[in-house]
């Protein structure tokens, strides 16, 4: 069961890298300036749901867990990664709204 719970954190770092942080933006770009050429897509690397199904695959094998259950919990878990990107968004989101609120009451402001 705990592999389950791993395998759902691994693809929740793996969306919050590709489809969050912006550094396979930075990638791209390096490398397109490298190359000389404009540099648009580096599959497997900059598709959350490529990397979540590969990443899964070796995890559930390094860990001894390679099961028809456990291959069935990485394809769903790959096919949610625009899932899992919004639900990061939201996250995000109320915490931006969260602490908005929180300066606003701290600098006085909306106590009229």
């Amino acid at each position: 069961m705990r592999s389950y719970f791993d395998l759902l954190l691994l693809a929740v770092v793996i969306v919050y890298i590709i489809d969050v942080s912006g550094v396979m933006e930075s990638i791209k770009g390096a490398l397109s300036r490298w190359l000389g050429a404009k540099v648009s897509r580096i599959r497997p690397f900059d598709c959350s749901l490529c990397m979540i199904w590969w990443a899964g695959i070796i995890y559930i094998i390094a860990v001894g867990e390679f099961s028809l259950p456990t291959l069935t919990w990485v394809a769903v878990l790959s096919a949610m990664s625009t899932r899992i990107h919004r639900a990061i968004q939201f996250l995000q989101d109320a915490a931006d709204a969260f602490f908005d609120f929180l300066t606003s009451k701290i600098n006085g402001h909306g106590n009229e």
